[in-house]
């Protein structure tokens, strides 16, 4: 019994509760309408523009990526000599416009890739295992071939695929 008296008296306080919700009118809130002011002159319009502009950053290009090629380290005394030419022939290339390049610096390029590969492939049948002056001796034909023949050039890819 005494529960029903608890209970009876949370159902009446919902009841108030309900009511007093449902009995509030609610308050509508009218938007308030500003009159839109009309510029002066054409100039007032594009400084407004301006204004309203000047926050954004300016985009920029990006620029292309201008990294030099990986250099090969010092790979033994029997080497240095066809090294020292690599390192030269890039030093030349790296620094002229592609489409300035001449056939005879080309042809340089092609024969010193084809000497890269031969010594690394002549390295491989000496030792019979790979090592990282192989790797480096292909990679370095491979670069020179692309600064001689172009990326999309068949001379390229067939460096890349030995890499």
């Amino acid at each position: 019994m005494l529960r029903d008296t608890h209970e009876s008296a949370r159902m009446i306080k919902l009841l108030r509760h309900i009511k007093a919700r449902l009995g509030r009118k609610s308050i509508v809130h009218q938007p308030v309408e500003t009159p839109i002011a009309e510029p002066a002159s054409e100039g007032e319009l594009v400084s407004r523009v301006q204004q309203n502009l000047a926050w954004l950053p300016v985009y920029q290009e990006p620029e292309p990526l201008n990294s030099p090629p990986p250099t090969c380290p010092p790979l033994g005394r029997e080497n240095e000599s066809l090294l020292i030419r690599y390192r030269a022939y890039i030093a030349q290339v790296e620094q002229a416009d592609r489409s300035t390049l001449d056939e005879a610096c080309c042809q340089t390029g092609r024969q010193l890739a084809q000497e890269l590969l031969d010594t690394a492939i002549t390295m491989a049948s000496l030792k019979a295992d790979s090592s990282p002056d192989m790797y480096w001796l292909i990679q370095s034909a491979a670069i020179a071939s692309m600064f001689a023949d172009g990326v999309q050039s068949e001379a390229f890819e067939r460096y890349r695929e030995h890499l």
